[in-house]
């Protein structure tokens, strides 16, 4: 269910990315290579986070099935991907990004089920009625799902309704904010920390300034 949840995540996440754009010949190639720098970027991304344990194991460094995709990683690796492929092909690589940007969302918000059916991403102990599991405990992977479907009918609609040119940085922000807002229920249970800081906050916190600092400046010039 795993794999079934994020293949139908991206798949739905092309067809509507199709609608949104004219050169359809490059939106298929660069969705080739854009899904597959994701999934090498969101797996080096885990592998790094449970590093104790794929270094023990290292076999299963390829057992995607199991899986273990980080967001964060596929960010990164699939916009390194974009950016190399569009400069290939010579094309402009702002306006693609904000495609990209528009739909990842919703193939995040799908994708995110599959965690439930591998009992992952979940929170520390709740005794609301939502918990799940025994003890109840936060449902830390609906939380983002239901976030996430909302980022994506913002972005949709500012793309559709306003043209937006910068879908990429409110994507980026509101994103960031999302993870920083969760990550606290998550401290403790096998969250990614060096020196006893949570990786994932701090890499949110940075783009979150990043982002904000360089709309500051565009907004000035």
């Amino acid at each position: 269910m795993y794999g079934i949840l994020i293949s139908v995540g991206i798949l739905l996440s092309l067809l509507v990315a199709e609608r949104l754009v004219d050169e359809r010949d490059t939106f298929w190639g660069l969705s080739f290579w854009t899904i597959l720098g994701g999934v090498l970027g969101s797996r080096l991304y885990h592998v790094a986070d449970y590093y104790t344990y794929y270094a023990q194991n290292p076999i299963k460094i390829l057992f995607l099935w199991e899986g273990g995709l980080g967001i964060i990683g596929a960010i990164v690796g699939g916009t390194i991907a974009t950016i190399i492929y569009l400069s290939i092909k010579r094309k402009k690589i702002k306006p693609w990004l904000d495609v990209i940007a528009t739909v990842t969302p919703l193939g995040q918000s799908i994708g995110r089920w599959g965690n439930y059916f591998n009992k992952e991403i979940h929170g520390s102990q709740t005794n609301l009625p939502w918990g799940i599991y025994s003890p109840k405990v936060h449902p830390l992977f609906l939380y983002e799902s239901i976030s996430d479907f909302g980022l994506f009918i913002l972005l949709y609609w500012l793309f559709k309704k306003r043209n937006s040119k910068s879908n990429l940085e409110i994507y980026l922000i509101l994103y960031a904010t999302i993870r920083l807002s969760l990550e606290p229920l998550r401290m403790g249970l096998n969250t990614w920390e060096i020196r006893g800081v949570n990786v994932a906050q701090i890499i949110s916190l940075a783009v979150i300034l990043l982002v904000g600092l360089y709309l500051i400046r565009k907004s000035r010039k």
